[in-house]
């Protein structure tokens, strides 16, 4: 009798896998997830509804449960056994098998799965070889304790099975059991390729916050929402949230690296898993982050008055696809606790997707809070705002001394009300500081004071490009510059106030400017409360043309934009009131 057999082997620290009903023109023959394994105590329930579910050996507890990436997984040690499958292979065979585990053992070999033939022939896949019924493939020598996505195609004919004999270990080979999280499992029977198998990889990839290797991500109308040869400088630790009910994607809250990247980012506020960050994130909307892959405590060092000094090597890109991607409130976490000296923190966006992150077009976000476990917070983030469909950010590490100037027309250095033209903020330095302050149209009006302060309000702006200087007490020094929009005056006695007033307000204040406007316009909302706001656009005659609700603050700062000219009212409505703006767009 003939027989051949073609092995196809491609394992990656970065690769696959797959959904309950897929968008897919063959569904898998069996599918087991760890996040869907059911209630029994020792069955892991198939989900394609081939009944092929995965039974522990004599009967033994299902392993204990960990996370992946915040879902869930099964943590096996020494002391589980695989689970058996009773799968009967058939004679010919075109199989593609996937795998999503991550190792805990770099110096074991563990075995990860067995298909047995019969008594003699089997295929298995172990963390060092791959094996087929014929021929065995070393493909590294040591264990990978990254999270994986494995995929292997095997292909053979004409073969002879022994159907009382025929079956499917998981979690193990005969010899060598596994130690590590092991979280799905799949097996088509047929080769998955080109857009099918990107799919795959695509839903996995996003669920379990591993990177493709040199992949675009596509969604189930075959669409690209991640493209690898666009985004090839930023093509490390890729990660991201979305929905994509055809390919069983709804990732709230997702982290590179397996879930332990040093950047968590999440839709609202991010849970303990996925499952229970309750945000609904729209049908076709995805936030996917990627990293050049520099470090972070690495930084250069640039004094130009026009770019942001300081800036660390590490940079992220934000992509996003969605109608309503941008609408996501999003809480952002930044693990500190393996670097050395890291001060205070801030995170810096530049909607231009300019990596040298000019001061003018930069935005500055301070940290909600710092945690015990050297976590630091970042909350209500909101991307694309410029509909440009990305932003480059990355996190400044005050360890070095960099002044930020921010003026009241961007969005603030914290979560504070803006009634101020323009905001300085020194990072590290020795106190105390002497500041400079010098508009650019008038080059010898300037204006010099010292604080001990690092953070000084600037009142009574006139609209124009200012220079400012900071020098500390040891010399160190730095220079930036600021654009005013429009005069801030809130009627202060002084045109300069150090830091350390409380400022305060008794009403709501709602700001659409400036109006009219040509097409790019800014609303700025103060409540003396914490509320949600919904917005609503219409025309003048009184048609809707957009809405959108964001919550959890008491300041907001949009970015808008109306291409058409015409008369347009904005409704603003809070927890308590309603207010109406009239806008012309010219």
């Amino acid at each position: 009798m003939k027989k051949t057999f073609i092995l196809l082997a491609c394992l990656a620290i970065n690769i696959i896998v797959f959904a309950q009903h897929l968008e897919l023109k063959t569904q898998p023959q069996i599918w087991l997830r760890a996040d869907k394994a059911g209630n029994s105590n020792n069955t892991w329930k198939d989900i394609s509804g081939n009944n092929l579910h995965a039974f522990t050996t004599a009967n033994q507890l299902l392993p204990d449960t960990t996370l992946f990436n915040f879902n869930r997984a099964f943590q096996m040690d020494s002391l589980s056994k695989p689970f058996n499958i009773s799968y009967k292979s058939k004679a010919t065979e075109n199989l593609t098998v996937l795998t999503v585990y991550r190792a805990i053992s770099p110096q074991e070999e563990l075995g990860i799965w067995r298909i047995k033939l019969d008594n003699t022939k089997d295929a298995s896949l172990t963390t060092k070889i791959m094996k087929s019924v014929s021929t065995k493939l070393k493909y590294t020598d040591s264990t990978f304790t990254k999270a994986i996505i494995n995929t292997s195609m095997q292909k053979w004919k004409d073969m002879h099975i022994d159907t009382l004999n025929s079956f499917i270990t998981l979690g193990g080979t005969d010899s060598l059991n596994y130690k590590g999280k092991l979280a799905e499992f799949l097996l088509f029977r047929n080769v998955l390729k080109g857009k099918e198998l990107q799919k795959v990889h695509t839903y996995l990839a996003l669920k379990y916050g591993i990177t493709l290797f040199q992949s675009d991500y596509v969604n189930s109308i075959d669409s690209i929402i991640w493209n690898y040869q666009q985004n090839i400088n930023y093509s490390k630790k890729i990660a991201g949230i979305g929905k994509d009910t055809l390919l069983s994607i709804n990732q709230k809250q997702s982290s590179a690296n397996g879930g332990e990247d040093i950047l968590t980012i999440g839709a609202t506020t991010i849970a303990k898993t996925n499952i229970q960050n309750q945000y609904p994130i729209n049908q076709g909307d995805f936030l996917i982050w990627s990293s050049n892959g520099a470090e972070l405590t690495k930084k250069g060092i640039d004094t130009t008055p026009d770019l942001i000094s300081n800036i660390p090597y590490k940079k992220w890109l934000m992509n996003v696809k969605g109608n309503t991607a941008n609408t996501i409130p999003t809480q952002m976490i930044l693990d500190v606790s393996k670097f050395d000296s890291v001060g205070r923190c801030v995170l810096l966006i530049n909607r231009d997707a300019n990596e040298n992150f000019p001061s003018f077009s930069t935005e500055i976000y301070q940290s909600d809070s710092t945690d015990t476990n050297h976590k630091v917070y970042f909350s209500n983030i909101n991307w694309d705002t410029d509909n440009s469909g990305k932003d480059i950010f990355t996190f400044l590490l005050g360890n070095k001394l960099t002044l930020l100037a921010t003026s009241a027309d961007q969005p603030p250095l914290s979560n504070n009300p803006v009634n101020y033209s323009a905001k300085l903020d020194v990072m590290t330095g020795t106190p105390p500081f002497i500041f400079n302050l010098t508009p650019d149209s008038l080059p010898n009006n300037i204006t010099t004071w010292s604080s001990s302060d690092s953070l000084q309000y600037l009142y009574n702006l006139s609209p124009g490009v200012y220079t400012a200087k900071v020098t500390d007490i040891k010399g160190a020094k730095d220079t930036k510059k600021f654009k005013i929009l429009q005069n801030k005056s809130m009627n202060l006695e002084n045109s300069i106030s150090h830091s350390g007033s409380n400022i305060t307000f008794t009403e709501n204040k709602y700001s659409v400017y400036p109006n009219p406007a040509n097409r790019d316009f800014t609303i700025e909302i103060q409540l003396i409360n914490k509320s949600n706001i919904r917005l609503k656009y219409r025309d003048s005659q009184g048609r809707l043309i957009t809405e959108k609700t964001l919550s959890g603050s008491n300041y907001y700062f949009l970015n808008e934009s109306i291409k058409q000219p015409g008369n347009y009212f904005i409704e603003i409505a809070t927890n308590e009131e309603t207010k109406i703006v009239k806008l012309i767009i010219n």
